[in-house]
């Protein structure tokens, strides 16, 4: 503050700026907000130069990982689980929501008998549309279904429209066999909740036994030891399109961690089973 005396009158003056105020504070008094955008804007093109300079040593190192394991093959796995009679026999084929199922169009010999399947892989007639007069069954199950050593035409899912037929003498009865060898009753529901409502079926037959207390891995020659500590629904989870799944299709470095974690789990459980 300061005094002017002009004619015999006292006027007192505020100083514009204080002797604190920096060129920054002046230019936003003069030039208002978009000054104010300006030091913001670059504050932040700033920061963003930092975070991509600090990411460039982490992502260098995650390409030399990349490569060094793709070269010295360590992402293989370590364990394998071994194929059933009916994988080498050509029975099946792999199944991104069953795990496996039945070759479609087979007519081959296996265990003495002829095994026959349609285009959907069951060991049933061709496919059709369904007729107003006609009664679908479903026969869900495993090798007992899917009939083991017996040609299609012995299986008691090919039976069931002969002793039905006196009962029903107008309808049309038509019976699909949809037992696959060592399934499970959580890959026979998944059939049934994917492929086998579409059949519209007006009976469905369910039959399962042993195969549910038995490990997908003794199973299954596609697993690893991935697969090995897990149930049906929990390999069944894993093998669904997610981040993590996509990053171990495509990543050497994430399928040999995932890898050497399972086996570590693995050993530290026969560990574990050995102690007790």
């Amino acid at each position: 503050m300061y005094e002017v005396e002009l004619a015999n009158e006292t006027v007192v003056c505020a100083n514009t700026f204080s002797e604190t105020t920096t060129a920054d504070e002046m230019s936003e008094q003069r030039h208002g907000q978009p000054a104010a955008n300006h030091r913001r804007q670059r504050s932040r093109l700033q920061l963003s130069k930092r975070l991509l300079f600090s990411l460039i040593p982490i992502l260098l190192l995650l390409t030399i990982g990349e490569l060094t394991v793709r070269v010295a093959g360590l992402d293989a796995p370590q364990l394998m689980t071994n194929p059933m009679a009916e994988e080498m026999a050509g029975l099946f084929v792999r199944d991104p929501d069953l795990f496996w199922s039945l070759k479609p169009e087979l007519d081959i010999e296996f265990k003495g008998a002829k095994v026959q399947t349609n285009s959907l892989g069951l060991r049933s007639p061709k496919m059709h549309p369904k007729r107003p007069n006609e009664i679908r069954i479903l026969s869900l199950g495993e090798s007992s279904t899917f009939g083991y050593g017996v040609s299609n035409d012995q299986t008691y899912t090919s039976l069931l429209p002969k002793l039905l037929q006196d009962h029903a003498p107008t309808r049309v009865i038509t019976a699909f066999n949809a037992g696959v060898p060592a399934w499970s009753s959580f890959q026979s529901l998944k059939f049934l909740e994917l492929r086998g409502a579409a059949l519209k079926p007006d009976l469905v037959i369910f039959y399962h036994e042993l195969n549910d207390y038995i490990p997908t891995s003794l199973r299954d020659s596609s697993n690893t030891e991935i697969g090995v500590m897990k149930t049906d629904p929990e390999l069944y989870a894993s093998r669904q399109h997610s981040l993590l799944r996509q990053l171990v299709n495509v990543s050497a470095l994430m399928r040999m961690l995932e890898s050497r974690v399972a086996y570590w789990r693995i050993k530290a459980f026969s560990a574990g089973a050995g102690a007790s």
